[in-house]
């Protein structure tokens, strides 16, 4: 199954503001579902590992087919508010998904509705300033 997200609604049937046991229920149809996040018992934010994900579409494009850092560079063009959190992950707040630690050899997406906390501030980031930061950390080639 293809799974497309779409920023601040869900990916694919997985969707914001679902209860829990809606979520539950789709653990066997979406693959790769891990932690989830919910706010007055509605889900606000997951994450997706992708070694159990076969196509995940983003903004029109299988970043399942991208090595990290094109993957990180090409949700970077696409965003106007973008930066690192303090354990390395890049967050795009107006596209609703983060790259967790996204120069760790797993690879694995948080997606989250409107007016997410990431708990901490978001050190500024450029294109190039992604680029060697990936260069300078990675774990591996």
């Amino acid at each position: 199954m293809d799974l497309i997200f779409e920023p601040f609604v869900g990916l694919g049937p997985l969707k914001f503001g679902m209860s829990k046991s809606e979520v539950e229920s789709l653990q066997a149809e979406v693959c790769g579902i891990g932690d989830c996040d919910y706010q007055d018992g509605k889900l606000s934010a997951f994450s997706i590992y992708l070694a159990d994900v076969e196509h995940l579409i983003i903004v029109g494009e299988d970043v399942q087919k991208m090595d990290k850092l094109s993957a990180a560079l090409h949700l970077a063009n696409l965003s106007a508010d973008y930066g690192q959190a303090q354990g390395g992950s890049l967050y795009f707040m107006d596209l609703g998904c983060a790259i967790l630690q996204f120069e760790s050899p797993s690879r694995e997406f948080l997606f989250f509705a409107r007016e997410y906390d990431t708990g901490e501030p978001l050190r500024e980031m450029t294109l190039s300033s992604i680029k060697s930061y990936y260069e300078d950390n990675a774990w591996d080639a």
